[in-house]
This record gives C-alpha cells, sequence and structure tokens, in this order.
C-alpha cells in the first residue's frame, strides 16, 4: 500500500517520517492509503485525486511528476507540483539527482491581481 500524508492545516505534502509539518509546524495531517500497483515511470507521471465517479467529478487533486531543464541552476531536475482545488493552493517542489531540494514554493490558485480572480491551474500551463 502507499500513502500520501498532508497537513491538515496548510495542504502541503507531508513527510510520513517527521513530526509536524515542515511547512507550517502544524501537528495535524491526513493520512490517505492507496492500494500500491507496480508501473514503470520514465519521466514523468501525473495522478489525479477525486471524491467521486471518473467522468462525472472533477478531480480535486492533482499531483505531477516531470523532468526539466533548470536554467538559473544549470541542470536537469525533477519537479513535482501540487495541485488541490479544494484548499485552492498548490505546491511546487524541485528536487536535483541527488534528491535534494533545490527550490520549494506554494500558493493560492486564485491570484485576483493577475488573474481577476479566476481560478488558474499551474499544471494547465504547459
Amino acid at each position: 500500500m502507499t500513502t500520501l500524508s498532508t497537513c491538515t492545516d496548510c495542504g502541503a505534502v507531508w513527510n510520513l517520517a517527521l513530526e509536524a509539518c515542515d511547512v507550517c509546524g502544524s501537528g495535524k495531517r491526513s493520512i490517505e492509503v492507496f492500494e500500491a500497483c507496480s508501473i514503470g515511470i520514465t519521466e514523468e507521471y501525473t495522478l489525479q485525486g477525486r471524491h467521486g465517479e471518473p467522468g462525472k467529478i472533477k478531480p480535486h487533486l492533482k499531483i505531477s511528476s516531470r523532468r526539466k531543464f533548470n536554467h538559473d541552476r544549470q541542470q536537469e531536475e525533477t519537479v513535482v507540483m501540487v495541485v488541490n482545488s479544494d484548499t485552492d493552493d498548490y505546491q511546487q517542489i524541485w528536487t536535483d539527482d541527488a534528491g535534494k531540494i533545490t527550490f520549494q514554493k506554494q500558493g493560492n490558485l486564485v491570484i485576483p491581481i493577475c488573474t481577476g480572480g479566476r481560478r488558474t491551474d499551474p499544471l494547465a500551463a504547459r
């Protein structure tokens, strides 16, 4: 089985080995357990979570991972994006080949100044 742990206060993805959220310090978390299956991932993947049946309910949680060249650091890195439309936020984590986090960003999906209050989906801008 596979687990996804998120902070119930800020929505950040939470490492199960940690006692508290490394983003906001909260001790409250939500743990989702998934049946594991064997898949081969070479460069990228996208996972979607729903509260209902596929095709009838839009995904509320999108998780994607892909390799991308970072021009600032002049290297290939893995970018993981977590978009949660229930909480209207996202998290972006860049890691190098050794697994070290090189950049991390999170924020709200609704940016009134830039989008006129419309919801934006960072995963759609590819």
